[in-house]
């Protein structure tokens, strides 16, 4: 999956250095979920454009927290494994450190090389029932190449979330549940009755090289 649109799902366009992004008029857009995607996008593309490393990481955090769906990404990544009773705080735990998870694929997706290029972003979304909604965006880079993707976003009790990004018909969000969930498989089957797959796949992605902790 193209890594444009893995840091896509992760909300940022991360680079040592400020995106030259095209500005967008939020006045032409009146779809709540495509106007939610595109202040997400011009909101990351500000923080770009601050001059402190420390600030643009901090300030990026932050917006990830407060826009990914959580619970909605970790239900899909643990799958089953969400409900084992004896892992009840490392579930939650594990839905707590997702924004660090997205932010460490997003800076790994682009390998800390400078990005730059536009992104357009559909003024109307589609509707796909349980209040999950899908806009099309399209990135084109520095060469001109374009990509088109799209980014699902939910509209829940905690106001509008981005849970997922398809690329090529392809969920990035379920792409990970399946090297997510074959580890907690071999994890839980060494010892069906005791073993703690979640907790010790917390501490594999937390222990990896490069791992980000916005906390």
């Amino acid at each position: 999956m193209k890594s444009l649109f893995v840091s896509l799902v992760a909300f940022v366009s991360f680079s040592a250095s400020a995106i030259p992004f095209h500005e967008f008029d939020l006045s032409l857009v009146n779809d709540p979920a495509s106007d939610f995607i595109l202040q997400t996008l011009n909101r990351g593309k500000q923080i770009m454009e601050l001059k402190s490393d420390e600030e643009r990481l901090r300030q990026m955090c932050a917006l990830v927290k407060a826009r990914a769906g959580k619970a909605e990404i970790g239900v899909v990544w643990l799958g089953e494994y969400s409900k084992l009773a004896r892992e009840r705080a490392a579930v939650n735990q594990f839905y707590n450190i997702i924004p660090n998870i997205l932010m460490t694929k997003a800076v790994k997706g682009i390998g800390g090389g400078e990005v730059s290029g536009s992104y357009v972003v559909n003024p109307k979304s589609t509707a796909r029932g349980g209040n999950l909604f899908a806009t099309r965006v399209t990135i084109t880079d520095a060469k001109g190449k374009s990509y088109n993707g799209t980014v699902v976003s939910y509209n829940g009790p905690n106001g509008w979330k981005i849970v997922d990004g398809e690329y090529m018909g392809f969920s990035a969000v379920r792409y990970s549940a399946r090297e997510y969930q074959d580890f907690l498989r071999t994890e839980y089957n060494k010892d069906r009755n005791n073993s703690l797959p979640v907790t010790a796949l917390i501490r594999h992605i937390t222990s990896e090289a490069g791992y980000i902790d916005c906390n």
